[in-house]
């Protein structure tokens, strides 16, 4: 973790409560955004099927024969 990741989450904690500053003083701003989401979203819908489509090409192959309630069963099987 780099410092000012430290400082912004040291400060939110101080500002909350839940810490507090025993010896000097934190800054008033600090050069930091923190991460909206920890992990990406899943890909979903055409882009997992690209994706799986690209790493396993012999499933492509097989996805073309499939009846569409065989496909529509598996992609709810691999959460696409």
């Amino acid at each position: 973790m780099d410092v000012d990741a430290w400082l912004f989450w040291f400060k939110a904690a101080v500002d909350c409560g839940k810490a507090r500053v025993v010896k000097g003083e934190l800054p008033k701003t600090i050069n930091y955004d923190p991460p909206s989401q920890l992990e990406p979203p899943p890909k979903r819908g055409p882009a997992r099927l690209r994706e799986i489509f690209r790493q396993h090409p012999d499933v492509a192959a097989q996805y073309a024969t499939w009846s569409e309630g065989n496909r529509q069963e598996w992609e709810q099987l691999v959460g696409v």
